[in-house]
């Protein structure tokens, strides 16, 4: 009786320590050398994209798709949900930035907040890329993607499945805060031994599917939706770069004239969206 009155007064275990977290950003893909030492981890190719830069941090850095974020050109407004660093602020985390350029303005996206447990660090710059992969521990998450999507998608880190191509932004901090153990209701969801990520279709508009474009030689996603860009400033800016691209296939053989094959990416999203 009196071990079990011993067991029954003992203090709760502590908690495990909570991890610090590293986001880096770079406006490049690491080098070749330096993502093959890592020897963990998934590949997973094609991953669909938000809208291009602003719109696609906003959904990398906020789990959520544009639609309920509300970022969709590339101006300097905030999101209108919890980014991550808030949302691990409320949880105790210090936030510090030191981004690189107007669109990321740290303060932007909630980061600068003092708290009493571990830090979330946002690192920018190229020069800090292949040295974070050189340096990374095998036990810790590391994800490397692009915001435009043109690059793959690296995942390394404890319990990461081989998923199919259905893997996107918003399934980031998701999957970053299930591992931290900090429950968030997010548009993206959880991909660590998931069969597959979040491809909505119900927000078609706010994701970048490829087209079958190709740049430098990889294939690339298409950028914004034009049911997307027609409200939006970027309209005459998104429309040049699709002249651009449709002289580009035309230029390869392809039986569409430059205007067609506006059209037809036109006739696509329309679809997507609809």
């Amino acid at each position: 009786m009196l071990w079990v009155l011993a067991v029954a007064c003992a203090p709760p275990p502590e908690p495990p320590a909570l991890p610090d977290v590293i986001l880096l950003t770079a406006e490049r893909s690491p080098a070749a050398e330096a993502a093959d030492r890592l020897g963990t981890g998934e590949l997973v190719r094609g991953v669909p994209s938000s809208v291009a830069l602003r719109p696609a941090l906003a959904t990398l850095l906020t789990g959520r798709l544009p639609s309920h974020h509300g970022v969709r050109d590339p101006v300097l407004h905030a999101p209108v949900v919890p980014t991550m660093a808030e949302i691990l602020a409320d949880r105790g985390w210090s936030t510090r930035s030191e981004p690189g350029g107007i669109l990321h303005a740290g303060e932007r996206w909630g980061f600068g907040a003092d708290g009493a447990g571990p830090v979330l660090v946002w690192l920018h710059g190229d020069d800090r890329l292949d040295v974070a992969l050189a340096a990374h521990d095998p036990d810790s998450h590391l994800v490397v993607v692009g915001l435009d999507g043109e690059d793959d998608l690296l995942w390394c880190g404890p319990d990461v499945a081989d998923l199919p191509a259905t893997v996107g932004h918003v399934d980031v901090l998701p999957t970053l805060l299930a591992a931290l153990g900090v429950p968030a209701a997010l548009d993206g969801r959880d991909v660590r031994g998931a069969e597959s990520g979040t491809l909505d279709t119900e927000d078609a508009r706010g994701l970048a599917f490829g087209l079958g474009i190709e740049a430098n030689g990889r294939a690339r996603a298409n950028e914004a939706p034009v049911l997307e860009a027609a409200v939006s400033p970027s309209l005459f800016v998104f429309m040049e770069r699709r002249a651009a691209i449709a002289t580009d296939l035309a230029s390869r053989g392809l039986s569409r004239s430059p205007a067609e094959a506006v059209g037809l990416v036109a006739e696509v999203a329309v679809l997507l969206a609809a």
